[in-house]
């Protein structure tokens, strides 16, 4: 609440049991319940370029908070980028697709070396056995705050556009077989 009312605000009449933040600070995905207690937390990767998503094919993460636009099973999709050129290869988005806002999700990937790094082209990358995890508490709907790092804030200022940076709690990650038995 003290961070950023509006957040809070939406938190609060949040109906959902759970919600993510994408922290790009700190290259982690984390989901809380809705009481803000942290479940899991998961090493990322995201758009190789600083700021807030501004235009088409600018390589940024957009920032902000947003609404789980829906689970989908993604092993087939095949990736088109922003220029129109799709890939004959299947499987790139990983075995799930947790939908943040048009054309950017968090999802699986085969790239295991690019997890930790500033590589893609805005969507937010986990490993494919977490996407799996993850994906069955995410619902249509529910919360996703997208939090920049001080590096996103700088460019995001040179830029003219405040987006709220949240304070995350550093706090261990939770073992995925704890929660799991909760399902």
């Amino acid at each position: 609440v003290e961070q950023h009312l509006p957040y809070a605000r939406q938190l609060i009449n949040n109906t959902h049991d759970y919600f993510i933040i994408v922290d790009k600070g700190s290259m982690m995905v984390i989901l809380y319940d809705k009481y803000g207690c942290q479940k899991l937390s998961y090493k990322m990767a995201c758009g190789q370029n600083y700021g807030h998503k501004r235009k088409k094919a600018d390589c940024r993460t957009p920032e902000g908070f947003f609404r789980c636009g829906g689970v989908f099973n993604s092993t087939a999709w095949l990736y088109t980028n922003d220029y129109g050129v799709t890939s004959p290869v299947r499987g790139q988005f990983g075995p799930r697709f947790i939908r943040v806002c048009p054309q950017i999700g968090i999802h699986g990937t085969g790239a295991r070396y690019s997890i930790g790094r500033r590589c893609s082209h805005g969507c937010i990358r986990i490993q494919n056995e977490n996407i799996m995890i993850l994906h069955k508490y995410a619902e249509k709907g529910m919360p996703i705050i997208v939090n920049p790092g001080p590096n996103d804030a700088k460019v995001n200022k040179q830029n003219g556009v405040y987006m709220p940076m949240l304070s995350i709690p550093n706090l261990p990650a939770v073992q995925a077989q704890a929660i799991e038995a909760e399902k």
